[in-house]
Formats: C-alpha cells, sequence, structure tokens
C-alpha cells in the first residue's frame, strides 16, 4: 500500500493499514507518521477527526497534509502531540467526553 492508500483506509475507518515501508501506519482509530511518537490524527466518528496541531519533519507535513485531504469536509479539532497521545489511550467514550469539555472551554473563553 502507498501513502495515500493507507490515509484512505484511515478514514474508511479500516483500524490495521501500513505502507510496505511501515513511514505512515493506521492503528485503532489513529494513524501515525514514522512511529507511534508522532500521531497524526484519531478518529473519534465519521465526522470527527483530531489532527495533531505540531509537525515533526517535511516528510510527516506532507503524511499530515495528505490525511487532512483525506478527511475532506469533516469537523477537524486540532490537539498537541502530547493531548493526542493523552487521547489514543483512552476509551473512546472518555475521548468524547474530554473533547466536549475542551469545545465548551473554548466557546466560553471565546465569549468572555
Amino acid at each position: 500500500m502507498n501513502n495515500a492508500e493507507v490515509a484512505k483506509k484511515f478514514v474508511e475507518g479500516f483500524t490495521k493499514a501500513r505502507t510496505f515501508t511501515n513511514n505512515i501506519f493506521v492503528e485503532g482509530r489513529a494513524i501515525y507518521s514514522y512511529g507511534k511518537h508522532f500521531p497524526i490524527a484519531f478518529r473519534l466518528n465519521d465526522d470527527i477527526y483530531l489532527v495533531n496541531s505540531e509537525g515533526y519533519s517535511i516528510t510527516t507535513a506532507k503524511h499530515k497534509s495528505l490525511v487532512k485531504n483525506m478527511i475532506g469536509r469533516s469537523q477537524i479539532i486540532y490537539l498537541t502531540t502530547k493531548e493526542l497521545r493523552y487521547v489514543i489511550g483512552k476509551d473512546i467514550k472518555d475521548v468524547k467526553e474530554l473533547m466536549f469539555d475542551k469545545l465548551t472551554e473554548e466557546n466560553i473563553a471565546n465569549e468572555i
């Protein structure tokens, strides 16, 4: 599989996919670039994706761009690498509650 095919599998909901060289891969609800140290995105559901707001390298930026293009018009919530790693280790129900709390906090802050 090439990078685009792996990114497409991720958006389609596959929980396992990888390139022949393992430079971009899907494991569970997350897609990674060159290892678990840099999660690119996490699929919360078919319409909401949590995407890493940070960069790592030129190649990883290309992976990230490819994934974001595949996500298309779905809602994207940006998190730091640290936040994304934390979310990936949680139960999906807990993640949804965390994201609701985060969005509520941001909306309140914007209104002040």
